[in-house]
């Protein structure tokens, strides 16, 4: 899954190990079980050709877990890539580019959905990006997640 020891949070230098460490465990649980007994699903999507991607996820144990994998292809408009394109060739910054691994945590599960309380980007070789982090009790019921036989 990647090493704790790299992940960041954007707008921030680091975050403290003990936390980035609790992150990854509750990240390494989510997707373990999400990927044991979840299923692909088809959404709305506007920047489909066809107006639908495909999306895994998992509802179960009192959460809703979305999955992006590097086994999926993305869409992105045209006219956007193109303008990134042209930005880069002037030098200009451009947005950081997605991580392989994408996965959002929500407590509830269909419409009984509560806030998003995780939301984090990896790829295989140590990088992480945290782009929100809810602090709660949802962290240990997911992490009971790793020694139930769920």
């Amino acid at each position: 899954m990647g090493s704790y020891s790299a992940c960041i949070a954007p707008g921030s230098a680091s975050l403290k190990l003990t936390r980035m460490r609790r992150i990854t465990e509750i990240r390494d649980a989510a997707v373990a079980r999400a990927m044991r007994e979840g299923s692909w699903h088809r959404i709305r999507c506007c920047r489909a050709p066809n107006g639908e991607l495909p999306s895994f996820r998992f509802e179960g144990g009192g959460f809703t877990i979305a999955l992006r994998t590097p086994f999926e292809k993305r869409h992105a408009p045209l006219e956007l890539l193109k303008y990134f394109a042209a930005l880069r060739e002037q030098g200009v910054a451009t947005p950081r580019v997605a991580l392989p691994w994408q996965m959002d945590i929500w407590p509830g599960v269909g419409m009984n959905t509560r806030g998003k309380v995780l939301n984090i980007e990896w790829d295989d070789y140590g990088t992480c990006w945290i782009t929100s982090f809810r602090r709660g009790p949802w962290e240990d019921e997911i992490l009971q997640w790793r020694t139930a036989n769920v």
